[in-house]
């Protein structure tokens, strides 16, 4: 799904060659990129539905963030801490693997 929301936020209709175009380290970096700030209007759409829930409380109305976000399933606590500890172990690993090439990366001299 990511490959999917990077090429809709840069525009391509064909993901297969957008990536085909991307070296396989660059694509890691994306990853990692998602992981810690999703790619998309994702994190917007939450944003704006906090803000929702948070104006509809003010107005005296129980309405919670799924209310205005149905087609997103709930996530549980524990499904939200495992892929925190997942973000953390995938960008530890990359600067491990960075720091071991001497910061040089995509150097082709």
């Amino acid at each position: 799904m990511a490959a999917l929301r990077l090429a809709e936020a840069c525009g391509q209709w064909d993901v297969d060659a957008m990536l085909s175009k991307m070296s396989h380290e660059q694509w890691n970096e994306w990853l990692a990129k998602d992981l810690i700030e999703p790619i998309g209007s994702g994190p917007v759409t939450d944003l704006l539905a906090k803000i929702g829930r948070m104006i509809a409380a003010f107005m005296g109305t129980d309405l919670q963030e799924s209310d205005l976000l149905p087609w997103k399933k709930p996530r549980k606590q524990q499904q939200q801490a495992l892929r925190g500890k997942q973000a953390a172990a995938f960008v530890n690993q990359q600067l491990r693997l960075a720091a071991g090439n001497g910061g040089n990366r995509g150097s082709r001299h």
